[in-house]
């Protein structure tokens, strides 16, 4: 086949593929492949007194979409800290499956005045509804709990 008749079986190719439209359905007004709408991760970071009081330490709020990492850095005026990377999968139903890996530390000082980090780390796996608050192990520290709540955008 030449050039020309090439050039003409591909347009013929490309009008046809045009009428019979895009094999995707299209979401909620929109042509082409459905958008996934972000993710919000909305975090608690809360700490517990020797007393049993607790209160929150920090808020931060996420976003992320489907099946991308987000990381959340947290640090508190005593010197401990968390680090997140949670990673969202969407479910049936309203449910999002969330991988989390939880680093909490925190500061000590030696005798001689140098500080070091202690940290442990956890892995978890959850299941959470959208809009529902769920607590999470924060790792070695028992003091710092860790309560998320997520919601589709």
């Amino acid at each position: 086949m030449n050039r020309l008749g090439r050039t003409l079986a591909v347009g013929v190719l490309g009008v046809v593929a045009s009428l019979l439209g895009p094999s995707v359905p299209a979401a909620e007004g929109q042509s082409g492949a459905k958008v996934a709408r972000p993710l919000q991760m909305e975090f608690s970071v809360v700490e517990q007194e020797a007393d049993g009081s607790r209160h929150v330490i920090a808020s931060p709020k996420v976003l992320t979409r489907d099946g991308d990492l987000a990381t959340v850095r947290v640090r508190t005026q005593s010197g401990h800290g968390l680090n997140l990377i949670v990673s969202p999968k969407k479910l049936a139903d309203g449910l999002v499956k969330l991988n989390v890996n939880c680093r909490s530390w925190r500061e000590e000082s030696d005798g001689a005045g140098r500080k070091r980090l202690k940290s442990r780390e956890v892995q978890s796996k959850v299941v959470v509804a959208e809009g529902r608050r769920v607590e999470l192990k924060s790792g070695g520290d028992q003091r710092m709990t860790l309560e998320l709540e997520i919601r589709e955008l």
